[in-house]
């Protein structure tokens, strides 16, 4: 029902739900195959499982009486075990050979299997060429060997080993960014609310963000916008969510906000909402099952590499952003960026810059 970037796909069920059904589903934000957040604890269980020997090779599906053939489905091994799978053939061998020390790579693939991945899970980089996160990449490779393996059996396309070593690292750089953000405390509040817009200090940019509620038939929608260090606009937007409460619009105004900050090269942001609520569910990732995957998604956006602040702001300082939120188009469900701002909007950037 989704893509592989959480779109809802519109087109296969449209037709047979009605329209106060589909505002609904509009509404929920699905998170992405193979996100950051998506994928750690199913990495997690895939790692202990095969420390623990139970990942399903043809050789194990064999012995389970599951079904005659044990071999690999790649190079054509007659026996196709764990240890086949993730080192000695040809495609996982090929992976490993350009990462590891010349003068370590007999011992890389010749170690007891067992011994192999603790070593070499436990950031030993003894064996890497580049020690630096060798665990964490060397995890990312196993988990990456394994998808490989499965989209090979079950899909339509065998990818690249190169592929396969660019995700890996992906996977590897987004973990980083997460343990260091986890580390040093980001994107705290700020003790209070700002009464009134301020500008952001020097080389910073300030996102103020708002949700809205229409009373007469419960549809919501968000807004912000976008401003340097000397309260000039960067960039504004405006989004018709669906049917939803009010906390999941202030949610989403948040993340359109993130999105749009990241995409025109805010790389330091402070983000103002006057929902208090919402900022402190982003901070602590305290989450209710109503708003989980909105939660999800927002951190997605906030582990990419740059530092966001968070702090409250009344609402009688929010009024640019309440105004963009009530500007949402009521013909689509589609996110509208404004690169300069929008006349009705003027007056009430000139009061925030007298300020």
């Amino acid at each position: 029902m989704v893509d592989e970037y959480g779109h809802w796909r519109w087109e296969l069920f449209e037709h047979i739900l009605p329209y106060s059904v589909l505002l609904r589903i509009a509404s929920v934000r699905v998170l992405a195959r193979g996100s950051i957040t998506d994928r750690s604890p199913r990495v997690r269980l895939f790692l202990w499982l095969l420390c623990h020997g139970r990942i399903l090779t043809n050789g194990e599906r064999v012995r389970r009486h599951f079904t005659v053939d044990g071999s690999c489905w790649f190079c054509g091994d007659v026996w196709e075990d764990i240890d086949h799978v993730f080192r000695r053939c040809p495609l996982s061998h090929s992976l490993w050979l350009p990462l590891v020390r010349a003068n370590r790579a007999e011992c890389f693939f010749t170690l007891d299997f067992k011994q192999w991945l603790f070593l070499n899970l436990t950031n030993d980089g003894s064996f890497a060429r580049v020690s630096l996160n060798w665990n964490l990449l060397f995890g990312s490779l196993l988990w990456c060997i394994w998808c490989r393996r499965n989209d090979g059996i079950f899909g339509t396309t065998v990818t690249h080993s190169g592929s396969v070593l660019q995700r890996g690292l992906r996977m590897q750089q987004e973990a980083v960014v997460a343990s260091v953000r986890g580390a040093d405390g980001a994107g705290r509040v700020v003790n209070g609310a700002t009464v009134r817009w301020t500008k952001p200090q020097l080389g910073w940019h300030k996102l103020n963000s708002d949700g809205a509620l229409d009373r007469r038939n419960g549809v919501a929608s968000s807004g912000g916008l976008i401003r340097d260090d000397g309260g000039s606009w960067i960039i504004g937007y405006s989004k018709r969510i669906g049917i939803c409460s009010v906390l999941e619009a202030e949610l989403w105004g948040i993340y359109e906000g993130l999105l749009a900050a990241w995409t025109f090269g805010s790389r330091y942001l402070l983000v103002e909402s006057d929902c208090l609520e919402a900022i402190n569910l982003v901070n602590n990732r305290n989450n209710s099952d109503g708003v989980l995957s909105m939660v999800h998604s927002i951190g997605e956006v906030l582990n990419r590499p740059w530092c966001v602040r968070f702090s409250h702001i009344a609402r009688d300082g929010n009024h640019a952003a309440d105004w963009m939120a009530k500007l949402a188009s009521s013909d689509d469900l589609l996110c509208h960026r404004y690169l300069s701002p929008p006349v009705s909007i003027s007056v009430l950037l000139q009061q925030d810059a007298a300020d």
